[in-house]
């Protein structure tokens, strides 16, 4: 007795890890004090990021470039300061070969540092090296085939409804906060920038119709010199949010999401006393 089935095919809410691999890179450079800033007498704090700023994906293969970022942090031979600080960076390119890997994969990538060694050459040179971490990974959509009907002759069926999750809008955006910080009229203002750190706090991430909600805070604490020389802090909060918009997103859309620091830069000419 013939049979007709009739089957849909979907995508289901979740991804399989079809290829990864991992790998160190040993990455070797100086850095040269700047005419501005005092002989080097002794390191004090070093410190490295890796910005990955392209990545390029084929079969069995994601190439990549960027730069580890260095900020360093110093005391000075008969300077007029306590500390110094400077900053440089070392190109960074090379690849992983990943079996299995496919050029249509969503991938992601990640880089840091797992080593970081920084020693006084000379007064005015600074000599790296660093052991980063590479990992990479793709990822391929689950798609499954379900029974939607079935008719023939002589055939009797009972449908119903299976309720199941699926990927209503997969987002991805980037938001620029810029803000002028003003210092409270008690502290001094702001000679030079010698250590800064930015975090994401207080993250909420909102379903709403037809779009996502995303806000936050960005906490900046600095320690810096002031114009006669002395050593300050201060932290700060700055409130940022945005709207991702997307079809089929309503208030009862389960979300799953993260945000990240893609980049941050606070020049010393936009930070001063009231």
């Amino acid at each position: 007795m013939p049979l007709t089935l009739a089957k849909e095919t979907m995508d289901m809410n979740w991804k399989d890890t079809a290829a990864s691999g991992s790998s160190q890179i040993l990455l070797e450079g100086d850095m040269i004090v700047p005419d501005s800033k005092p002989d080097l007498q002794e390191l004090l704090r070093c410190q490295g990021n890796v910005k990955i700023r392209e990545k390029r994906v084929t079969d069995d293969r994601i190439s990549f470039s960027g730069d580890l970022e260095i900020s360093v942090l110093y005391r000075a031979k008969n300077g007029e300061r306590p500390l110094y600080a400077m900053q440089a960076s070392l190109p960074l390119e090379d690849f992983l070969h990943i079996d299995g890997l496919e050029k249509d994969m969503e991938t992601s990538l990640d880089a840091v540092p797992e080593h970081l060694d920084c020693q006084i050459i000379n007064d005015r040179k600074i000599g790296v090296k660093a052991v980063l971490g590479v990992t990479a990974t793709g990822e391929r959509q689950n798609h499954t085939e379900i029974l939607s009907s079935i008719s023939g002759e002589g055939i009797e069926s009972l449908q119903g409804i299976l309720r199941m999750e699926q990927n209503t809008a997969p987002l991805k955006d980037r938001f620029t906060v810029k803000e002028e910080i003003t210092l409270p009229s008690a502290k001094p203002e702001i000679a030079d920038v010698l250590w800064q750190t930015i975090d994401l706090i207080e993250q909420d991430i909102r379903a709403m119709d037809g779009k996502v909600m995303v806000r936050g805070n960005l906490r900046i604490c600095m320690l810096y010199c002031d114009t006669e020389g002395n050593l300050g802090s201060f932290c700060e909060k700055i409130p940022f949010s945005g709207y991702l918009e997307g079809e089929g997103i309503e208030p009862k859309t389960e979300l799953t999401g993260t945000l990240h620091d893609h980049a941050h830069r606070v020049p010393a000419a936009h930070l001063s006393g009231l």
